[in-house]
């Protein structure tokens, strides 16, 4: 028999921080006998086991603890390969490409640390100049400290706006998780505020009334298909008292204008929504949004199914229909 190693290998989930194996450094071929074709992964048994193929190029002992990295094989690719890449850039979430393999592991971020890194922006982000974009009744603008309270305000469970906001979207949640959440949330816009370490453009701007710089809502913008590039806009007004006065059609408007312009290689914007929300169906159509998906009876919301809607809008249509920019439309009246 030939001679034999022990290798140490990492664990991951429950159970010992390391199981040492032995393998022998060149098997004899009549201990490998499987109707497993030699170039197929093979993973060890483990209760843990990764969310796509994982692999080691030895044969696993039955002790040896599974795989704690993802190798996601290239197309046509014959083999697969594990990364060798420490546990500092495992947590950065680095990715380190080999032969016809690629190695990666999911970080948990927030969303506007990824849609800060989607856009170029550094996530630590640097001093930045303040951005006001004014309409007639509404002023687009960085959120300030004075605007927290009443944030938080109408982040709170049991909102009105909630109900057409993507309801099904996400797990539901108690009043006591939501309260905790907006607890944290305000912590890091405290943080981001003393800082003025905003992402440049923005991703998010606050809505508010000009007569009085109230807070009623906000716009933001977020990437709906990372790999084709496919940017999307949402709003929303908190004061449902303020609904149906045309306010979310300027607030919106100002906000595309500005990602058009500050984005110069986006030739397109897309806004989501579902049937049920006539409001924002309504305000997509106002705007010059063109209908490009519907898929059927795609949302269950209360009790009911709806349509998943998908508008879009493309650069060269959004500057012929407000040639002059969608400020000097409203001028216009």
């Amino acid at each position: 028999m030939g001679s034999r190693v022990r290798v140490r290998i990492p664990a991951r989930g429950p159970g010992p921080a390391a199981t040492v194996a032995t393998m022998p450094a060149s098997p004899p071929p009549s201990t490998h006998a499987s109707t497993t074709p030699a170039s197929t992964p093979r993973c060890g048994a483990a209760a843990w086991r990764p969310r796509t193929a994982c692999c080691r190029t030895a044969r696993p002992s039955a002790t040896s603890a599974s795989c704690w990295r993802t190798a996601v094989p290239r197309p046509g690719a014959a083999r697969c390969a594990v990364s060798s890449g420490s546990r500092r850039r495992r947590r950065r979430g680095s990715r380190r490409r080999s032969g016809g393999w690629t190695a990666s592991w999911a970080v948990k971020t927030r969303p506007e640390e990824r849609e800060a890194r989607a856009s170029g922006a550094n996530p630590k982000g640097a001093t930045v100049a303040a951005v006001t974009l004014p309409a007639r009744r509404v002023v687009l603008r960085d959120i300030r400290l004075d605007d927290l309270d009443a944030w938080a305000h109408w982040q709170q469970h049991g909102r009105a706006w909630q109900l057409t906001d993507g309801p099904d979207l996400g797990p539901p949640s108690t009043a006591e998780e939501t309260a905790a959440w907006v607890a944290g949330r305000v912590t890091e816009l405290r943080e981001t505020i003393r800082t003025g370490a905003f992402s440049d453009p923005r991703h998010r701007l606050v809505v508010a009334l000009r007569d009085d710089d109230r807070l009623i809502g906000e716009v933001s913008r977020y990437l709906e298909r990372k790999a084709l590039g496919w940017h999307a806009v949402g709003i929303g007004v908190y004061d449902d008292a303020l609904w149906g006065q045309g306010l979310g059609y300027e607030a919106l408007g100002m906000w595309v204008d500005y990602l058009f312009d500050a984005h110069p290689d986006w030739r397109r914007l897309m806004m989501g929504t579902w049937s049920g929300n006539v409001g924002m169906v309504r305000l997509a159509a106002k705007l010059g949004f063109v209908e490009e998906a519907r898929y059927r009876e795609a949302r269950y919301i209360r009790g009911a199914y709806y349509d998943s809607l998908s508008f879009g809008i493309l650069r060269a249509e959004w500057q012929a229909r407000y040639p002059a920019g969608f400020a000097a439309s409203l001028e216009q009246g």
